[in-house]
């Protein structure tokens, strides 16, 4: 187990990766300021320095150039939009020119979001939601722009240890009064914090992966404290990045790892990553599958291991399992159950070879409950958490 700590001092980067597993397609790095240093007045003068994303350069209609920028409270986005026309109506939001954002720290919250219609000289700017921003906008001779400023406690799942948030930007594009909206290219991805990167950095260096090995790569509260975290999975690395970061390397080579997820066992919120691997020595193989929870020291640690197939000298057995609804032991009074439960279950179809005297010859590996046998009376069983205390139920195979 590592847990390494890393300076907040990093220079602008621009990061590419695969936010909540196939859901950001781009990234962009928001630069860390003092407070007040950004004045919401519509003028970009104190973005300075600071180099835009751009959309859609080759249109010449409708292209978007984004900044972003934080400071201890308040997130601060920039938007320059080039719009050959703008329309504006009497129904707000209904055939208009809009932008629209929506900005959260997981896939599994409700997102904070805001639509923003631009002034024109006939009518005012209209902003729509956005609980606490602060906005401003302004005419150009070929478009618009926007400066905002969001409370970062309002949006969800946010906190200081949190890396970044997943982020959407679309602008709704009118090109004739009474005409339908056509969505122009926009952002969807991950904004990240400067101040978070170099954890980035030191984790790929210490785990020797890239983020294109990330199979896993997902924005969840696993620590059970306020705001959510980064967890990755790739090769045969485990890890969960913040300011800083920890992670586990498993005892495989890094193509068993066949199987890595988050789970929400308990129904609150809090997730425990789940791997399945296969692990190989002694002329055979056996696979296992895994529970790890962040204990109170930010490390990695492995709450439940069981496992779920054996094979040597030509002999095979396996355990089929699932995930499931919690069963009734977890019933609140007056409530009904909520997270998930593992069912583990074995039949003789599950085998290939092995019977009760030659499995008896098989040395229990004492680091994993053992497999599940067709020959012994504990054909099934669930598997459940109480906390972070691992626990077993009897079941019934199906």
């Amino acid at each position: 187990m590592k847990r390494i700590q890393v300076s907040a001092a990093v220079g602008a980067v621009s990061v590419l990766a695969a936010i909540g597993a196939r859901t950001a397609h781009a990234s962009h790095t928001c630069e860390a300021v003092e407070a007040e240093v950004i004045e919401v007045d519509a003028g970009l003068d104190d973005w300075r320095g600071l180099a835009p994303l751009r959309r859609g350069q080759r249109s010449s209609d409708a292209s978007l150039e984004l900044r972003c920028a934080f400071d201890d409270e308040r997130l601060y986005v920039a938007v320059r939009v080039r719009d050959e026309r703008l329309i504006r109506g009497r129904e707000a939001g209904r055939g208009e020119d809009a932008l629209h954002l929506s900005l959260r720290a997981s896939k599994a919250l409700p997102a904070w979001k805001m639509s923003f219609l631009p002034g024109t000289r006939g009518f005012p700017a209209r902003r729509l939601a956005g609980d606490g921003a602060r906005a401003d906008d302004s005419l150009l001779p070929d478009g618009w722009q926007l400066e905002l400023s969001v409370p970062l406690r309002r949006i969800p799942g946010w906190a200081r240890s949190t890396p970044l948030l997943l982020t959407e930007l679309t602008y709704a594009d009118v090109d004739r009064p009474g005409g339908a909206a056509e969505e122009r290219p926009g952002f969807r991805g991950a904004l990240h914090f400067s101040t978070h990167l170099p954890a980035l950095r030191g984790f790929l260096a210490a785990a020797g992966l890239a983020l294109r090995d990330l199979r896993l790569d997902a924005m969840a509260d696993i620590d059970g404290h306020p705001g959510t975290e980064r967890v990755v999975a790739g090769g045969r690395t485990l890890g969960v990045l913040t300011d800083s970061f920890a992670f586990i390397q498993l005892p495989i080579e890094p193509g068993d790892l066949e199987r890595v997820e988050l789970v929400d066992f308990d129904g609150d919120g809090r997730s425990a990553l789940l791997a399945q691997y296969r692990q190989r020595g002694g002329g055979g193989s056996r696979e296992v599958v895994t529970v790890w929870t962040v204990a109170a020291s930010g490390e990695l640690e492995r709450a439940l291991g069981f496992e779920v197939a054996l094979e040597l000298g030509g002999r095979r057995l396996t355990n089929r399992w699932s995930l499931v609804p919690a069963g009734q032991r977890r019933r609140a009074k007056g409530r009904a159950p909520r997270g998930l439960d593992i069912l583990v279950e074995v039949g003789p179809e599950d085998n290939s070879g092995w019977d009760a005297a030659s499995f008896a010859r098989v040395t229990p590996s004492p680091d994993t409950r053992p497999i599940l046998t067709p020959w012994s009376g504990k054909r099934a069983a669930v598997y459940y958490f109480d906390g972070e205390v691992a626990l077993e139920a009897p079941a019934r195979a199906r």
